[in-house]
């Protein structure tokens, strides 16, 4: 419905048309939340490295954020990298919009941190493909060992995965910086400031959650502070 694209409030009991921004408006930078009504654990994370946001698929004003966040959701529709693997909760519009907003993002050279679906979105968007995965998901989320490295996830030794695809061919601009055990890639950098992971730091300890938003943070800080 139309009135599912328009900007939501925490509570979920009001719709703003406008350019207000919500729960974390007296906060600073904004960045733009890509999705409606998106799980509580993206906010609080959020909250915890102090950046504001709006909630929306079709924002008034683009310019008004330093940021992207793209979350967890359905399967890509596999038409948009020329596949035919088996999706699940496709929805061709969501893919639509939430692409659009990317490519603004990336156009402007704006900080984009792309969570599950997120960084399969961002693989996509560049050219890349994607894969049905076994075994990275189940009733609650599934816990399994990784290799990292480099500034952000370096360290990291384990991580909670809830995705039955993942990125397949990767495009030339990405950086795979942690694998699970079965070579699935389960973070990468695009470019400078694109930062994916298959797995939800927003739900893992707290310390994960400020590693990794806290860097997204800090690239959205920067880029609006220029």
């Amino acid at each position: 419905m139309m009135s599912d694209l328009l900007i939501e409030n925490r509570a979920g009991n009001e719709s703003l048309a406008g350019n207000e921004s919500l729960a974390g408006k007296n906060l600073s930078p904004l960045v733009l939340v890509a999705h409606p009504r998106p799980p509580e654990t993206y906010l609080r994370a959020l909250d915890l490295v102090s950046l504001g946001y709006d909630c929306s698929l079709s924002p008034g004003n683009l310019n008004a954020y330093g940021g992207l966040l793209l979350v967890g959701g359905g399967d890509v529709l596999p038409a948009f990298y020329r596949g035919d693997v088996p999706a699940r909760d496709v929805n061709f519009v969501k893919d639509k919009l939430e692409f659009d907003l990317l490519g603004y993002f990336v156009g402007k050279g704006l900080p984009v941190l792309a969570i599950c679906r997120g960084f399969q979105l961002v693989n996509v968007f560049f050219g890349g493909t994607l894969k049905n995965v076994n075994g990275h998901s189940g009733k609650t989320d599934v816990f399994h060992p990784v290799s990292a490295c480099g500034k952000i996830f370096g360290g990291l030794g384990r991580v909670n995965s809830a995705h039955c695809q993942a990125a397949d061919i990767v495009p030339e601009n990405a950086k795979i910086v942690a694998v699970a055990p079965d070579l699935t890639p389960e973070a990468a950098i695009y470019g400078e400031n694109i930062i994916c992971t298959q797995f939800h730091p927003e739900r893992m300890e707290q310390n994960v959650t400020e590693k990794i938003f806290g860097a997204f943070a800090e690239a959205v800080k920067c880029r609006t502070s220029r």
